[in-house]
Formats: C-alpha cells, sequence, structure tokens
C-alpha cells in the first residue's frame, strides 16, 4: 500500500501521495513562491522588530548591536516555528495556496524542522564565511550578490528559491486553480518573462564578479607600491589608524565622548562619518555589515557614507562651552 499523509490546509482536506503526487498536483509558478516568500519575510521582520526592543530592554543596547544578527534569526525562527507548529504551511504559503513538499516523497514533521533550521541558519553561516574569507568586504554585502545569483538561477529552472530549498530538496506544490507551471504541448515548461530575467540577472551578476576580481587585483598592486613607499620612510594610513585605536584604547575611562546613536551608550574608539555624525567604531562598522544597501548612508541622516570614508577620532572628548559664551 502507498503511504499517504494528510494535510489540513485551510478548509480543505487533501491527499498527498508517495508516489505520483506531482501528477495530482503541478508544481507552484515563480511569481506565486516569490508571493509567498515576501509574504513570509514581511511577517518574519514584524517579529524581528518586536522582539529588538525586548531584547534591548533587557540585555541594553550595546548588547542588541552586538547579537543583532542572531537575534534577527531567532526571530526569524520563531515565526516560521510557530507558523508549522499551527498547519503545515506558513501565512504565505497559506496566502497563495502552496504545500512546501520534498520532491518524490511526502512531508516528515521532522523535515519540516530541519528545513526551518537550514533556513536560518544558512544566511548567519554565509555571513560568518565571507568574514573570514573577505574581511575587507561587507558579509552583508557578499550574502546580497550570492543570493541575487541564485535568484537568476532560480528564474531559469523554475526550483528552489533560496540556497536552504536547494539543500533539503523543498519544493512548493500548486494546490489552487492557478499558481501551476504552465505547460506547453511538447510537455515542457513555458519560458515567460521570468526565464529571460533570470538570464539578465546571470549575466549580470557574473559580469560584476569579473569587474570585482580585476578592481581588487588592481587594489592589491597599489597596496603593493604604498607597501613599498612605507618602507622608504612614508607613513602608511593604516599603521596611523592603527596607532589611534591604540592611543584610544589607552585613553583615561572618565573622558566624556558623548553617546552613540546605534548603541545608546557612551562612545567607544570614536569615529566620524563622512557627513559629521559620530559613533563607536564597532557600532557603525556593524551597521554597513548589516546594511544590505549597495550605498551605504549614515544612520542618522540617510546621507551617503562609504565605508571607507569613515574617520577614527583619536583624542577626542565633549568639551562644554565656557560659560557666557553662546553654544554653536
Amino acid at each position: 500500500t502507498r503511504a499517504q499523509f494528510l494535510y489540513f490546509i485551510g478548509e480543505k482536506t487533501c491527499f498527498v501521495h508517495h508516489i505520483g503526487m506531482a501528477l495530482r498536483f503541478p508544481y507552484a509558478s515563480v511569481p506565486y513562491v516569490l508571493r509567498a516568500q515576501q509574504k513570509d519575510e514581511s511577517y518574519a521582520r514584524r517579529v524581528q522588530e518586536l522582539l529588538q526592543p525586548v531584547v534591548a530592554a533587557v540585555g541594553g543596547g550595546r548588547f542588541a548591536s552586538r547579537w543583532d544578527d542572531a537575534i534577527n534569526g531567532v526571530a526569524e525562527a520563531l515565526y516560521y516555528y510557530c507558523s508549522l507548529a499551527i498547519t503545515t504551511q506558513t501565512l504565505g504559503e497559506e496566502h497563495t495556496e502552496l504545500l512546501p513538499v520534498k520532491a518524490g516523497t511526502g512531508q516528515p514533521l521532522r523535515w519540516i524542522v530541519l528545513h526551518v533550521a537550514v533556513r536560518v541558519l544558512v544566511p548567519m553561516l554565509m555571513r560568518r564565511l565571507a568574514s573570514r574569507l573577505l574581511p575587507d568586504v561587507a558579509p552583508s554585502s557578499v550574502v546580497h550578490q550570492v543570493n541575487l545569483l541564485h535568484t537568476g538561477v532560480f528564474f531559469i529552472m523554475g526550483a528552489y528559491p533560496s540556497i536552504a530549498h536547494r539543500l533539503t530538496q523543498a519544493r512548493y506544490l500548486a494546490l489552487g486553480r492557478e499558481g501551476g507551471v504552465e505547460v506547453g504541448q511538447d510537455g515542457k515548461p513555458v519560458r515567460g518573462m521570468y526565464f529571460w530575467m533570470g538570464v539578465l540577472l546571470v549575466v549580470q551578476q557574473s559580469i560584476q564578479f569579473v569587474q570585482w576580481v580585476r578592481a581588487r587585483r588592481e587594489a592589491a598592486a597599489r597596496q603593493q607600491v604604498q607597501s613599498n613607499a612605507a618602507r622608504a620612510g612614508s607613513v602608511g594610513v593604516g599603521s596611523s589608524a592603527s596607532a589611534a585605536a591604540a592611543e584610544d584604547e589607552e585613553e583615561d575611562d572618565g573622558v566624556d565622548r558623548g553617546r552613540c546613536t546605534l548603541c545608546l551608550c557612551d562612545r567607544v574608539k570614536p569615529a566620524a562619518t563622512r557627513c559629521g555624525h559620530i559613533f563607536c567604531w564597532e557600532c557603525i562598522m556593524r551597521w554597513y555589515e548589516t546594511s544590505s544597501s549597495s550605498n551605504p548612508v549614515c544612520p542618522n541622516c540617510r546621507q551617503p557614507a562609504p565605508p571607507q570614508a569613515v574617520v577614527l577620532l583619536a583624542n577626542y572628548a565633549v568639551v562644554a562651552p565656557p560659560e557666557g559664551s553662546a553654544s554653536p
């Protein structure tokens, strides 16, 4: 006998067989999968927005800023596990009438738990790996580019919308009247607009990767020239910044350096952006790492503020104006 798994989807009840289930329900098309993903991401972000103030109130702003990545992962896992504890679908999947399955088999509960764990941990592991292999590049930027390339492959192939889905072999079945992959007379999926968008996206990412490799080689050559000049007596920018950081660590802790608007604590190693706002060095660097934008901006005024323009302030202190003088 063929094993059957009973799924309750809203008010509908359907049987999904181990064998031949792809014949009963077609695989979901790219637009419906994207709609489900966007719906789930919006709800997960809402949980993150609710959890962040709680963690900041309990552990402090600096603790919440340091563990921002882990807190977001916990919030995302909390959303998915709470959704799947009630039904076999998330809110986004229920909205688009999609059912996550493993190709050729049913979907036991432990598989759902594994899929959610991989879905949450893969981006975190990718950021950790990127920070170790490419310390001079923002990890969030590396993850963003990899996800864009995988999205292009998804548009072309029509399967596995994320790396986590590919690792766990998770696909979606369309249970509604619409949402299934359109098949031509030859029995093959019809190449629609998303297919050509995927081709353009893959080509674009490939060109950007070649340009990035070329720029890194040129930067390495310039760095070699600068190091040779430093040996001849010139002082490098990196060594002066390191010396300034060392002097800052040796400063008296009683000096008033103002408050950082990111961690809401006293500034440690004050650093100024191009627009003039001052933050903790670690806080502003973490801001750049967690920001997914290709054009970094100041967290206060939203003006363009590239990380290479951040200046570490040595011997910085907040000085009160003399009595009787107007404050600037």
